[in-house]
Order: structure tokens, then sequence, then C-alpha cells
């Protein structure tokens, strides 16, 4: 049986309360990346609905599009934004003077992309581990020295990231990626589950007033 592409959600990704409120409905739309050599080309179309839990007030999509189609090979290189490269510069620091024990030189990427972000930690001998599910980039990452695991983060991947390593992070990023997965609170158990003790884990994400704001329509 041919596995769908996308499953639409009966209950909220936090809470698991049924009582979902239909916001915006775009209709069907590609899913992002969806690039076509050719106007004859079939385009896959998934519906684009934004819904609110009444409960926890959680805004979110109400279709999940399956991750694997979305991010085994994946477009976007971090490396060619010159403003990424700025801002990494800008989040190295950031990060470096909330350490407490550099004892602990360890930094850990879930969504690592190419390295960029790591590679300023590399650059002042952090040991620095990278996670993304897009081999395609991995294997850039890889040919650049930064060690990259190419597959999705969960609980699991977690505990054998611990076993190999002997050690766990003092720094876990994750950049823009929570928005973007259906097992979130798998994501946050390996999270939890990670991070040393005495560590700081750094998650961004876009803030809804800022989209609506400056008229992120995109997003």
């Amino acid at each position: 049986m041919k596995k769908k592409m996308h499953q639409k959600i009966n209950s909220c990704r936090i809470c698991k309360s049924k009582s979902l409120n239909l916001i915006l409905n775009l209709g069907k739309q590609p899913p992002a990346n969806s690039l076509i050599k050719s106007l004859k080309d079939k385009i896959n179309k998934v519906p684009l609905r934004l819904v609110m839990c009444n409960h926890c007030k959680t805004l979110q999509i109400e279709h999940t599009v399956d991750p694997s189609y979305l991010f085994t090979n994946y477009f976007w290189v971090t490396g060619t934004s010159k403003e990424i490269k700025k801002y990494s510069k800008f989040f190295f620091k950031q990060i470096y003077k909330r350490i407490k024990n550099f004892d602990k030189k360890f930094i850990v990427e879930i969504a690592s992309n190419d390295g960029t972000i790591l590679k300023e930690f590399k650059l002042s001998n952090f040991k620095v581990l990278g996670i993304d599910p897009a081999k395609n980039i991995a294997q850039i990452a890889n040919r650049k020295k930064i060690k990259t695991i190419p597959s999705f983060f969960n609980s699991n991947l977690a505990r054998n990231i611990i076993k190999n390593e002997r050690q766990k992070p003092i720094c876990l990023i994750a950049r823009n990626i929570i928005p973007h997965i259906s097992n979130i609170h798998d994501v946050i158990k390996g999270i939890e589950l990670l991070l040393d003790e005495e560590g700081i884990g750094v998650i961004e994400f876009h803030h809804n007033q800022n989209i609506i704001k400056e008229l992120h329509y995109d997003y």
C-alpha cells in the first residue's frame, strides 16, 4: 500500500485536545521546496489550513506532510546566505558567554544543515555534532569536517548519541525546527535526555506577531 504524502491531525499537537478551530484556509498548495523542471510536470498539493487549539491556543497546520518527502533531499543550504554567516558569529558569542562549564566543550545542533552555525564553535575548539535528515546536506557538512548524522532526531537517537559520544552536550541548538515536526513530544524528550545538567538549550522559532506585523505571508 502506497504511503500517503500527508495526513490530517485530529487533535492538538501539544495538548491533544480535539477542539480545533479553523483560522485560515488557503486551499491546496504545493509543499515547500516543490521545485519542478517544467510546467508540464505534476505538482503534488496538500491542504494548507491553519487551525487553533481552543484549549491551549496553539496555532498549527492541520495537515502533516510526510517528513521524508520534505527533508530527505533538501534544497536550502545555510552557508549560501551572507546574513546567516554573519548571524552565526553573533549567535556563537551569545552562547559562549552563557556557557558555565568549559570543561565540557561539546555542542550538538538538531537540523544543523551544512554546519554553518557549528563551524563557529569548532573554530573555538569545541567538539561539535550535527544532526540533519537531509542526506545531501549532511554530506556537505561532513565534507567540511562538521560531523553530521543524516537522520531525524528523536529520543532513541539521543540515547545512541550519549552511548557513542560518551558525554552530553553543554549546549544543544534547535533553530527553526519545532514548528516543522509532528513528533514534538518525543523530540523534546530527546532534548531532555541528551542535554547536560549544566547545559543550555537554545530553541529558535518565528514569532507569530512579527509574521503578521511584517506580512511574512510565505511563512
